[in-house]
């Protein structure tokens, strides 16, 4: 048996050898490099040691661009998309990638991150795109906005750059719109109280859009130029 068993010896010697040059071709081409001027945070290789293919060597985060994922309730992103111009949206077809950031876009929205605690330090920045699907524990929307030039004009002392796993603040703007605002008092369930040109006090029922702290703003336009009464009337009779 030994011709037979020298015989498997020597294609088991070739596989081997055939192996060998393979992994030595494989390791000539590999080049490993980073897309983007980045900055190295974790590392999970050492010298000379093996990896697999697949496996991770680093984290690095751009110089030149970081994304905040931010998370808002729905009911208050929901009275924020209130002001997205509806034509708009009719026109694009929102399951294309590039349609989407196309609408983005045009909608004008803007965003300003601030470092959570009161520090008084912002950025500017871009509106990516909205999350696929609300998140089941908190039930908030995603928002990734992004920062460019992070690492621009920075002072250690007042401006730091933007690090991964900061706690920021996000705040999201839309185009400005036109509203009738009067203060927040002056609503009696659903209800505001006008002065006719007779002198005489008429209840109106209204359709509030939105609050914004202490007032109430208005899309309807007929409230312009009457007059509003924001004492505290009691009681409040019609005709009174």
């Amino acid at each position: 048996t030994l011709p037979s068993d020298l015989e498997v010896m020597k294609a088991q010697l070739a596989i081997a050898e055939s192996k060998l040059e393979k992994s030595q071709r494989d390791l000539e081409r590999t080049e490993v490099k980073l897309p983007f001027n980045g900055r190295i945070s974790q590392v999970y290789a050492e010298l000379d040691q093996y990896m697999g293919t697949g496996s991770q060597l680093f984290d690095a985060s751009a110089l030149d661009k970081i994304v905040v994922n931010a998370q808002f309730p729905i009911d208050q992103f929901r009275a924020f998309a209130k002001g997205f111009n509806r034509d708009k949206l009719q026109t694009f077809e929102l399951t294309d990638y590039s349609s989407m950031k196309q609408m983005l876009n045009s909608l004008g929205l803007t965003a300003k991150i601030e470092l959570a605690g009161g520090a008084d330090v912002q950025w500017l920045a871009k509106v990516e795109r909205f999350s696929d699907e609300l998140d089941p524990q908190t039930n908030t929307v995603g928002v990734t906005v992004s920062v460019e030039g992070n690492y621009r004009d920075i002072d250690p002392d007042k401006k730091p750059p933007l690090l991964e796993g900061m706690y920021m603040k996000v705040s999201l703007f839309g185009e400005p719109s036109n509203f009738v605002v009067i203060p927040r008092f002056a609503i009696q369930s659903n209800q505001i109280f006008l002065v006719n040109p007779k002198n005489e006090l008429v209840r109106e029922p209204i359709k509030l859009s939105r609050f914004k702290g202490e007032l109430a703003l208005f899309k309807n336009s007929d409230l312009v130029g009457k007059k509003l009464i924001t004492s505290d009337v009691f009681p409040a009779i019609t005709g009174m």
